[in-house]
């Protein structure tokens, strides 16, 4: 029986569309705006686990739907996840610290890849947003 839910719930989950870049947007925004309201770096950065754990829900259902390489909507959504990683990884730390956090927005400006005089992409300011968030 346990067997039949499981396999009910992959082929639904896989019926499902999956989640670009526009929809992390929106659920970024909607997570931010949570997080906002909270007064604790660990609550902040719950908020943000949980993105976290959806992006990854979100890449391993790509991952399954085509194994041998993904399309543009995959490594959009994994250009995302890779921009916010210095992000996931700061709400994972039990304290913060102002170099900390100095170092994580470093991390991202560094792997944004943009020309010197060119604006931040939007991915990066993404990341730089939730940082400077969890920073406060």
């Amino acid at each position: 029986m346990l067997k039949i839910v499981f396999a009910l719930t992959l082929l639904s989950a896989q019926a499902a569309p999956l989640k670009n870049t526009n929809d992390f947007f929106k659920e970024s925004q909607s997570s931010f705006e949570k997080a906002s309201k909270e007064t604790t770096f660990e609550k902040k950065g719950s908020i943000l686990r949980a993105l976290e754990k959806s992006f990854e829900v979100t890449l391993n259902l790509y991952e399954k739907s085509n194994p041998t390489e993904g399309d543009d909507k995959e490594q959009d959504v994994a250009r995302l996840f890779y921009a916010l990683e210095p992000a996931f990884e700061l709400a994972k730390l039990k304290e913060k610290t102002k170099k900390d956090c100095a170092r994580k927005k470093q991390d991202v400006l560094t792997s944004d890849n943009q020309p010197d005089d060119a604006p931040t992409s939007p991915n990066a300011k993404e990341a730089l947003r939730w940082i400077e968030l969890l920073c406060k």
